[in-house]
């Protein structure tokens, strides 16, 4: 005898043996039990779920020779058993694919409005009923409406939209539901003991998996296994043989995308498609498997919603520790995004890598829920750690206001010339001063030429401002005591009168300063500062007030050769060292410890703006 596949060999012969349609079956057991049988029935639904198989059990219901009419036929009555060998005489079983014209419907109503040959009823059960033409489905109406009290019609179809509203009117109409994948797992798990044979739980919900709510396709897949291994079958076995090895692509990518790593998930793209599976398939079954993640994310117990095994399970769990479930949320869109986009690219793989390397940069987003009670802790401890004399009554008026990214730390520049500023006093607005007469503004000194002499310092300073007196003259003992460099400072110390003619004084280097004479030199930007010859004498008649008369010039160089620091470089290099160390103690204070404590910061980018004082 040649061999019967499990899908034939195991085809259910009663109601209750029907998986996962429970509903239908009782309904047609009742209506058998009540004689309530309506002359025709419509059973939708998809591929592999029972419509054929129940349709058959209805047929030997109602033809039952020992019992029957009866919602539990014997099965080993001559009906009963020419059902189910397909050899019943008056129970017609015609495809409707290939019996799809109007004259096999003709042919179909002359021959029903003849007696059985041998059994209680003539059963018509027409498959796939929709690929009828629409002439067919007109000739068929009024037997359809009135048949005889001998017929039954049964009708199968897959896609009932595509049956005429008014076939639909004439029948009772049962839709067939996909059987769960616990559903499947039980009655596989039954059969393989029947079988004799040993199979692993989660080898079995990967057939059920990829049966996609079809019993027939769940049994045709386990007669393939059982073919490759034989009386044992191993999870390993049914992703080879299966060819459903991407499951641990799919894991693969999402560590990947979680860990931020570009080159280990297009390395994953090119290993799928190397693998030779469709990519778009590939990106549906990522986009179900981020639903997944966002599952075994948010609950505890993901067995019941969710078709992975254990081990999947357990992947997925230790995948979604290291991310937030908003970053599957994000990457399930992104992804669905890349799914339409494939279908009307020209480049599917490019499309489905620039998405990934899109959902690699994507990074965990905090809850607002969550900043504002940080803030909140963070805005108690500073109140709670304020100082006691701190005057509290500007809390009460407190207003919040949105928090501003801190200003990049502007350079450190020269110290501006501050602007004179007059006094202001405050008097009652009775009382009132005594107008003054308005002076007009100082005239500025107008340079003279190079070829006549400069005025003296000791009339007009460069500004137009009046000068102060020359410095006195140093004692001798103190010049001795001075070398070069703080000589230089005191005729510094001794221009500030004029800031802006001080400040770049403190650019000059000393090339010597001795008891004949004093020597500078300037970088070539100052070359402008050097070739005045007004300020050139101003700064000779100081060096001649402090330190006697002697011989004073000074000189542009391309490259300074810096034998000391001049002022100007000693000054920014306390003030970078002032800097430096207010940055430490404002990163080593309690206040911004906590905060970083609070928003889980390792390192800060703490910006401080130093302000240098004269006095």
């Amino acid at each position: 005898m040649s061999y019967v596949v499990l899908a034939r060999k195991w085809r259910p012969t009663q109601f209750n043996e029907v998986v996962g349609q429970g509903h239908i079956a009782k309904t047609l057991q009742n209506a058998i039990r009540m004689d309530r049988v309506a002359h025709a029935f419509l059973f939708t639904g998809a591929r592999g779920v029972g419509k054929t198989s129940t349709a058959r059990i209805m047929a030997k219901a109602l033809n039952c020779r020992k019992e029957g009419p009866t919602p539990n036929p014997c099965g080993t009555c001559s009906s009963c058993l020419e059902v189910t060998e397909g050899r019943a005489v008056d129970v017609f079983e015609i495809d409707g694919a290939s019996n799809r014209g109007i004259n096999e419907i003709r042919e179909l109503r002359e021959s029903v409005r003849y007696a059985p040959s041998s059994e209680r009823y003539k059963i018509y059960i027409i498959d796939e009923v929709h690929m009828l033409t629409t002439e067919a489905f007109n000739a068929l109406l009024k037997t359809l409406e009135e048949p005889p009290p001998h017929a039954k019609f049964i009708f199968a179809t897959t896609e009932p939209q595509k049956i005429p509203v008014t076939i639909l009117s004439r029948c009772q109409r049962y839709d067939f539901k996909r059987i769960s994948q616990v559903d499947i797992v039980s009655h596989l798990s039954f059969l393989c003991g029947e079988e004799k044979i040993e199979a692993e739980e989660d080898a079995l919900k990967i057939i059920a998996r990829q049966a996609t709510g079809g019993m027939r396709d769940a049994l045709s897949l386990l007669d393939q296994i059982i073919s490759f291994s034989g009386d044992k079958i191993t999870e390993s076995q049914v992703l080879e043989i299966l060819g459903v090895a991407n499951r641990k692509h799919l894991f693969s990518l999402t560590d990947a995308i979680v860990d931020h790593d570009i080159s280990a998930a297009l390395q994953t793209i090119e290993d799928v498609d190397a693998y030779g599976y469709d990519l778009q398939q590939f990106t549906g079954e990522f986009i179900q498997h981020c639903r997944n993640m966002v599952v075994v994310a948010s609950t505890e117990d993901p067995t019941q919603a969710t078709d992975l095994t254990e081990s999947e399970i357990s992947s997925a769990q230790v995948t979604a520790s290291k991310a937030s479930i908003d970053l599957f949320h994000r990457m399930f869109s992104i992804s669905s995004r890349a799914a339409v986009d494939m279908h009307s690219n020209t480049f599917p793989k490019v499309t489905l890598e620039m998405a990934v390397i899109q959902m690699t940069q994507l990074r965990s987003l905090v809850g607002l829920d969550l900043l504002i009670d940080r803030l909140r802790d963070l805005e108690q401890r500073f109140d709670n750690e304020a100082p006691k004399n701190i005057d509290r009554r500007a809390d009460a008026q407190r207003v919040s206001r949105p928090i501003q990214a801190s200003p990049k730390p502007l350079p450190i520049r020269e110290p501006s010339v501050p602007a004179p500023q007059k006094a202001i006093s405050v008097v009652p607005s009775e009382f009132k001063m005594p107008e003054k007469k308005r002076e007009d503004p100082p005239q500025r000194e107008v340079l003279a030429p190079e070829n006549k002499e400069p005025e003296n310092i000791e009339t007009k300073a460069l500004d137009g401002a009046p000068a102060p007196a020359l410095p006195g003259r140093l004692d001798l003992l103190t010049i001795a005591r001075l070398d070069p460099v703080d000589r230089w400072k005191r005729v510094v110390e001794a221009l500030r009168y004029n800031r802006p003619l001080a400040m770049q004084c403190e650019r000059g280097f000393v090339e010597s300063f001795d008891e004949k004479r004093c020597v500078l030199s300037f970088e070539k930007e100052y070359s402008d500062f050097i070739s005045s010859p007004e300020k050139l004498e101003t700064i000779r008649k100081v060096v001649c007030a402090l330190f006697g008369d002697l011989e004073f010039s000074a000189t542009v160089v391309e490259e300074v050769e810096l034998k000391e620091k001049n002022m100007a470089i000693e000054r920014d290099e306390e003030r970078q060292a002032r800097f430096d160390t207010l940055t430490d103690n404002a990163k080593q204070h309690s206040a911004v410890r906590h905060t970083m404590d609070l928003f889980d910061v390792e390192e800060i980018d703490l910006q401080v703006e130093v302000r240098l004082f004269d006095d």
